[in-house]
């Protein structure tokens, strides 16, 4: 209901000002070079385009899984505290709860392993966002899309993000687009590949930004540039 809440909230808000953007904020100089602005005698984005789309950005889905997971595990599971002993440990940036957070931390059901579970939950994320948000109207003659790409917004928005219930602290960084959490990734760039392209991708038009970090030893050579460049075309 909130992930839900806060996608119409986007949607409504932007149509708001969408609808009159190109009066306060023209693109001139960029319709002057699209043949269909030149035909409708309209804004680039003021319904000028042929398309004309919309969308959102959204990310840390290693984080969103793994909490889930963890709740799912810790509170439902294994009953080992209740939802509201959870929320007042979070509340409380797990202060003296250290052994519970390095237990959520270490757990090894997490996404971007190829893990069943966690990589289920994180699917059905995607599938409800997409099915929410793509094909929607927006008020420029055109319709919403979506991707799973924030940049730099892991550690913006990380400082202001309240403990998770996966074991990370308040202000800690959150995970990278659909790459695992951080520290999580445990069994290597093939695992990591399969989790995410468990993904329907073709159900939205924006990316898939996964982010691995590869040892040196892994690419050196004639052997390792082939290797990268096999497992850049598989992803």
């Amino acid at each position: 209901r909130q992930l839900l809440a806060i996608i119409n909230t986007t949607v409504e808000t932007v149509n708001g000002f969408e609808g009159y953007l190109s009066e306060i904020n023209p693109l001139s100089l960029l319709s002057a070079t699209f043949p269909s602005c030149l035909r409708k005698a309209k804004d680039a984005i003021g319904g000028g385009g042929s398309r004309n789309g919309s969308g959102i950005s959204f990310g840390f889905l290693g984080d969103i899984t793994d909490s889930l997971m963890m709740i799912k595990k810790y509170v439902y599971e294994k009953k080992e505290l209740t939802l509201d002993e959870l929320v007042s440990t979070l509340d409380k940036n797990f202060d003296g709860s250290e052994i519970l957070r390095r237990r959520l931390l270490s757990d090894r059901e997490k996404w971007g392993n190829n893990k069943e579970r966690p990589d289920a939950i994180a699917v059905d994320l995607v599938n409800f966002i997409t099915d929410h948000i793509c094909g929607r109207a927006n008020s420029r003659d055109g319709k919403w899309n979506c991707g799973f790409h924030v940049a730099r917004m892991s550690y913006t928005q990380g400082k202001k993000t309240a403990a998770s219930a996966k074991g990370r602290l308040y202000g800690e960084e959150l995970s990278k687009n659909c790459s695992a959490s951080m520290g999580q990734n445990r069994e290597g760039a093939t695992a990591a590949i399969l989790s995410v392209t468990k993904l329907s991708a073709d159900t939205f038009g924006g990316d898939v930004a996964l982010d691995l970090g590869l040892l040196p030893s892994a690419v050196q050579g004639d052997d390792g540039l082939e290797a990268m460049y096999g497992l850049l075309m598989t992803f």
